[in-house]
């Protein structure tokens, strides 16, 4: 699964953050007045974060990516797929950037106790069934390629150029294109290599800030701003049964860059500081957090509409016809896809819909191409209610001839 698009609600969610990059204030100190004052509209007091259980998620990221890194580079995301708000919020926290490097192989997502993404490799851990994800991997296609390191490799190919790997070990499985980039992360669990946090002084204290919640992306890089340096970024959530917690933390190159007021200033004309219930701003050496306190509601309309988008293993086949099937995963309404003929910017012929109203695991479209040697297809989904949509595959004539 991919995310194509460039929504309204996507442009409107950026405006909404702008300004806030650059933040860093520490989760242990410097707190202001319990009660909350008002500058601009901007309310300010101490906001305590919800208790959660610490996740293990460092130990998964290498301290240099290769293989593991895609182009623009590493990015990191890490869920709980049972903490993410649902059942206060009505629907989970956005799943789309994890789900899009995985594929169903016996396990729902939300049966995961977490899974992590670096970069191109998607980790998903706790215990599972392994006799399902065997049969599961057989069925969709997946050959036994190796045995190391405690994992069992397995690989698919659609084309010489184009492999997926899973790996399977005790209790985790891992998602990449290749076997070297899934190897990068779990030599790294194994203590083969090193950790991140061990080597970058800065990623350690970025994930101390943000490591207990459940809910976490992070950033890569350096960030100029003005004449400060951020060297580690990210952000986290995590939900109770009155607010959405936003916590919003970077770590400067050095202290003396760290301005509580200057980070200040650029809130009060911010709309995410404008619609917040309260902020907690902190600072502890060069580290700066904010913690942003929302009600539900505020928060469904600065992030939402939240969905949890299907995760499917699809199938291609291609002989002069393309066959599309439903290999493993979530039962889904049909309605939701629309498969489009890019090369002539319409809907193609076949659509889901023509199978039924759901389609699920063993489901097959068989489409007709009119012209063999100059052919391109797209699933897109929509979210229901909204024009966010997401790819799930893009595939052409150049895709099964490389």
């Amino acid at each position: 699964m991919e995310t194509n698009t460039r929504t309204d609600r996507s442009l409107r969610r950026r405006h909404l953050l702008a300004g806030v990059g650059g933040v860093g204030l520490s989760l242990t100190a410097g707190c202001l007045a319990t009660l909350p004052t008002t500058r601009r509209g901007v309310r300010y007091g101490e906001v305590s974060l919800p208790a959660a259980e610490p996740p293990a998620f460092r130990q998964w990221i290498p301290d240099e990516v290769d293989a593991a890194s895609p182009p623009g580079g590493l990015s990191i995301d890490f869920q709980q797929p049972g903490a993410r708000g649902e059942r206060t919020m009505g629907a989970p926290f956005d799943d789309r950037r994890i789900k899009q490097r995985m594929n169903h192989v016996g396990i729902d997502f939300e049966d995961f106790e977490y899974v992590v993404v670096v970069g191109r490799t998607a980790v998903g851990s706790g215990p599972f069934d392994r006799t399902t994800v065997e049969e599961t991997l057989d069925t969709i296609g997946y050959e036994h390629d190796a045995t190391e390191g405690g994992f069992d490799y397995y690989r698919r190919q659609f084309t010489p150029a184009r492999t997926e790997t899973v790996a399977v070990g005790e209790d985790e499985v891992l998602f990449a294109p290749t076997r070297e980039a899934i190897a990068e992360v779990a030599d790294t669990a194994a203590g083969e290599r090193p950790q991140r946090a061990e080597t970058v002084e800065a990623f350690a204290r970025l994930t101390e800030e943000l490591e207990s919640l459940p809910v976490v992306t992070l950033g890569h890089g350096h960030r100029a701003e003005a004449e400060r340096t951020v060297l580690a970024s990210g952000s986290g959530y995590i939900f109770d049964e009155e607010y959405a917690y936003q916590v919003l933390t970077d770590v400067y190159r050095e202290e003396e860059d760290v301005s509580r007021r200057d980070y200040e200033r650029r809130l009060e004309d911010a709309p995410i500081a404008l619609i917040a219930d309260r902020i907690d701003i902190r600072t502890d050496g060069r580290v700066l957090t904010a913690i942003i306190q929302h009600d539900h509601e505020s928060f469904n309309d600065l992030l939402g509409p939240f969905f949890s988008y299907p995760l499917v293993t699809w199938g291609l086949e291609y002989d002069d016809e393309l066959t599309i099937t439903h290999q493993s995963g979530d039962r889904v309404e049909a309605a939701l896809f629309t498969l489009l003929d890019t090369r002539r910017g319409t809907n193609a012929d076949q659509q889901l819909t023509d199978l039924g109203e759901t389609i699920s695991a063993g489901d097959s479209l068989t489409v007709t191409i009119e012209d063999l040697d100059d052919w391109s297809l797209r699933l897109d989904g929509t979210v229901p209610g909204t024009e966010t949509t997401w790819t799930e595959f893009n595939v052409s004539n150049e895709w099964f001839d490389r």
